[in-house]
């Protein structure tokens, strides 16, 4: 039985990724159902998303890259995000991912730290999309979603990267 998840990109998004200095996002949504919960499409008369699921994120890792408008429609909510944009890749590494604890809620005390392309390395904005699946990859997860894209804006556009 094929599963449909949709990750709300106003509740997930803006409540649970906050960018935090050059390079560094946090998935988080503060660890209460206050703060937008992630949950199952209408099939599940929008419950939560069970313990055991996790959350995640694809960007682009171009500097200061704002490809929203480039990204190809999905009414599923389940593609392979790099088939919507090429330049999406997945994040890897501590703190790319957040299991969901109790159903709907998630966090993760550590930060990932998005590594713009060699060619351009400075980089304060990124465009990313919000992923949770249930089992060791999106990619093949048997229940999934995502988000719609987000360009995400680090306020401090004084830095440089490494600072």
């Amino acid at each position: 039985m094929k599963k449909s998840l949709v990750l709300g990109i106003l509740g997930l998004a803006a409540a649970a990724v906050s960018s935090y200095s050059q390079g560094n996002i946090y998935l988080d949504n503060y660890f209460s159902s206050t703060y937008n919960p992630v949950c199952f499409t209408a099939w599940n008369d929008g419950g939560l998303v069970p313990a055991g699921y996790k959350v995640g994120l694809y960007y682009d890792p171009t500097a200061n890259a704002n490809i929203v408008g480039s990204v190809a429609a999905d009414p599923t909510g389940m593609a392979y995000p790099p088939s919507l944009n090429a330049a999406f890749v997945a994040a890897t590494g501590s703190g790319s991912t957040a299991s969901i604890f109790t159903p709907g809620i998630f966090g993760l005390p550590l930060s990932f730290n998005i590594q713009p392309s060699a060619a351009t390395p400075a980089q304060n904005s990124y465009t990313i999309m919000i992923v949770m699946y249930n089992g060791s990859s999106y990619a093949t997860s048997t229940a999934r979603g995502h988000s719609a894209p987000v360009y995400v804006q680090d306020a401090r556009t004084n830095c440089t990267y490494g600072r």
